[in-house]
């Protein structure tokens, strides 16, 4: 049986993971409400690119989907960037928040593995700005949360 093609909706999701660091790693494993914040969908849209990585099949149609995302974006960057956050969530700066973060009783370790919006709230951010500061400590050397094997 052939697999329909990708819907619309998952093609411009995959589109903008391409574009940033944690891409594939944090579609599949981020939490559902925190990657639809990041990526600007609705849940339901992370849930249905999530549903393309369930089967060998159906995950070629993604990786696929992917490759053509990077060829299309070509060179234009050696680093994928982030999107902008919105405008509302232009307080505190990632650098501010690795610094607010690593002065208090929690430190960096939180900042990397904790729920992004449990720290968004914790630290009056929004979390494109925890993202973002993740992004630098990975930057940093700082190690990813335990990866399942």
């Amino acid at each position: 049986m052939v697999e329909s093609p990708l819907p619309r909706e998952v093609v411009e999701l995959l589109n903008a993971v391409v574009s940033q660091r944690s891409g594939l790693w944090f579609l599949e494993r981020g939490p559902l409400e925190t990657v639809a914040i990041r990526y600007g969908v609705h849940p339901s849209v992370v849930d249905s690119a999530r549903e393309w990585l369930t089967t060998p099949e159906r995950r070629m149609a993604v990786a696929r989907a992917l490759w053509e995302a990077r060829k299309r974006r070509g060179a234009r960057s050696a680093a994928p960037a982030d999107p902008d956050p919105p405008p509302a969530a232009q307080g505190k700066t990632a650098e501010e928040l690795i610094r607010e973060v690593s002065s208090s009783r929690f430190g960096e370790e939180f900042l990397l593995s904790a729920p992004a919006e449990t720290v968004a709230v914790l630290f009056g951010v929004h979390p494109f700005v925890v993202s973002k500061a993740r992004d630098l400590l990975y930057e940093r050397g700082f190690k990813q949360p335990l990866e399942e094997p």
